[in-house]
């Protein structure tokens, strides 16, 4: 390929992010979600220390986020770019990056299978414009928007096996994805280990050598983390989640035919079709690896029906459990994957490698307009596509401003130092996330962190069944009829001596009645507010009221 053609090729890898960056203006790409929310404030913690053990929840001890994070280079990008660029463009320039890298991966998938240089552009883009990456875009989960660093792995393995490409650049890409994301690593090695069988029965001299090497080369520079994050997680995590994998595994399924439904997460429409035509658009080496590839569809769509198969939509509810789902779930770590949808992205891989080559079929008719023909063709496939996203409403928005009150932002002004105590004490996620956003703010500790009741951090069951405050008002959330208290300076001592200084009573997340209830003993011990928005948000010193 002329040096030309191929600057050419990269550079349309940058058009469509970077116009999507262009438009973001003040908010962060996506709506608001838990976990867009959790990655910004994530990312906001790594620009202030370790994921290894973070201060600032979980206070005092800290918490380790690393089994808690699905991807870790977009928080550490986040992390590094925040200082200078504030938190939400440092957000949306690493989406950004990760939309670039779709394009190139995709790019390299389809020359690894023997795509023009047309035909891997197209590739590209289409990757860029998929389904799967967009809507995982719009929900805030930067690691599944890593898919293209999927496909450069997968183009760099199979380019490596055929002796057109260095090992270590292929070893590079997989340590790479491996700290994208670790599912989509899970998936990437599932499909090589599956595909591997169907590859052309007479390997080229030294391939088996050279993806030795490769995957040395992973190992040296990607492998203390991965055994970092795998000691850390079983530390907290158990191999098998019981009814908590089930539930979210049922959550996260897809019926058989359902997923072919409009404005579902599936490639377009005519990417999917092209599918039908992958095998016999291949070079006839590789259509071993065609076939291999569509067997391989199949079982994933089998896999995506989860523990309670249905049709259109998932069976009944955690009522039958053999489906091939809960057979992988029970191999270790495999455990920990608990979204059957996810795996459907093989399609979109698949799917962007048969529209290069069905593009490239144009070679074959007998025309000297065939280089317009290939034009056209691939105006029709990316249109149909922007279109299918437009009207589906994924098309990239920038909606999102994590903005914290205004009375958060006095409360961090202050000289003292000193944590705060988030109420009530056990919210739901959403309210997790509320107090997270609340620090961006203030930027001082807090007690509870994000995680599920699965990741929760042990010492802080015990601190609230210990200390007098915590273990009343979270009593408060029960049923049951409870008057209010006044607090003495005993009740108050064992939160002051972990370096709490702050109460902040969030109206959000009670219970009316209990709400006012709360309000009335933190006022009766230590008196009026002394920041408040409304009554939404009320704030005391935590000493006892003169």
């Amino acid at each position: 390929m002329h040096w030309s053609t191929r600057a050419l090729l990269w550079l349309s890898a940058f058009p469509l992010p970077l116009f999507a960056l262009s438009q973001a203006q003040h908010g962060a790409f996506g709506r608001f979600s838990v976990d867009l929310a959790g990655h910004l404030w994530t990312g906001w913690s790594a620009a202030r220390g370790p994921l290894t053990r973070s201060p600032w929840i979980g206070f005092p001890d800290g918490v380790d986020l690393m089994p808690i994070v699905g991807g870790w280079l977009d928080v550490w990008l986040v992390g590094l770019l925040s200082p200078a660029l504030g938190l939400v463009t440092a957000y949306n320039v690493t989406c950004a990056l990760y939309g670039v890298v779709a394009g190139l991966g995709g790019q390299l998938l389809a020359r690894s299978i023997g795509a023009s240089a047309l035909g891997a552009g197209v590739a590209g883009l289409l990757l860029q414009l998929d389904p799967f990456i967009l809507h995982h875009l719009m929900g805030g989960r930067p690691e599944q928007v890593g898919l293209g660093f999927v496909a450069l792995a997968l183009g760099a393995a199979l380019l490596v096996w055929r002796g057109a490409l260095r090992p270590l650049w292929a070893g590079l890409a997989g340590a790479l994805m491996l700290f994208v994301s670790w599912e989509l690593s899970l998936l990437c090695a599932l499909c090589l280990a599956f595909l591997s069988p169907f590859l052309p029965r007479d390997a080229p001299p030294g391939a088996w050598g050279r993806w030795g090497r490769a995957a040395l080369a992973c190992t040296i520079v990607a492998g203390p983390w991965v055994f970092l994050f795998l000691s850390r997680a079983s530390g907290v995590r158990a191999m098998d989640e019981g009814d908590f994998a089930l539930e979210t595994a049922w959550r996260a399924s897809v019926g058989l035919l359902g997923w072919l439904s409009w404005g579902s997460v599936r490639p377009g429409a005519l990417v999917l079709l092209s599918l039908l035509f992958l095998p016999w658009t291949l070079r006839a080496g590789d259509r071993r690896l065609g076939v291999g590839a569509l067997l391989g569809l199949l079982g994933a769509w089998v896999l995506a029906l989860g523990p309670s198969p249905g049709l259109w939509a998932p069976g009944p509810r955690m009522e039958v459990v053999w489906a091939p789902f809960v057979w992988l779930q029970s191999f270790p770590v495999l455990g920990w994957f608990h979204w059957p949808d996810r795996l459907l992205c093989v399609f979109s891989l698949a799917g962007i490698c048969a529209v290069s080559k069905i593009i490239d079929c144009a070679e074959y008719i007998k025309h000297k307009s065939f280089y317009m023909i290939q034009i056209i063709a691939a105006i029709v496939f990316l249109t149909a596509s922007a279109f299918e996203n437009q009207r589906s409403g994924r098309w990239p928005v920038a909606e999102y401003e994590p903005l914290a009150r205004a009375p958060s932002q006095a409360l961090g002004d202050l000289p003292e130092e000193g944590a705060v105590l988030d109420l009530p004490i056990q919210p739901a996620a959403v309210q997790h996330l509320n107090y997270q956003i609340e620090q961006l703010g203030h930027e001082r500790p807090i007690l509870f962190h994000m995680a599920l009741s699965h990741l929760q951090d042990p010492s802080l069951a015990a601190r609230v069944a210990e200390d007098p405050l915590l273990s009343w008002f979270r009593a408060l959330m029960e049923p049951g009829e409870r008057p209010a208290r006044q607090f003495t300076e005993a009740d108050l001592a064992g939160l002051r001596s972990q370096g709490f200084r702050f109460v902040v009573l969030h109206k959000r997340g009670w219970p009316p009645p209990r709400w006012k209830v709360a309000r009335e003993s933190l006022t009766m011990s230590l008196g009026e507010p002394f920041l408040r928005d409304g009554t939404d948000w009320l704030c005391w010193r935590l000493e006892v009221a003169p």
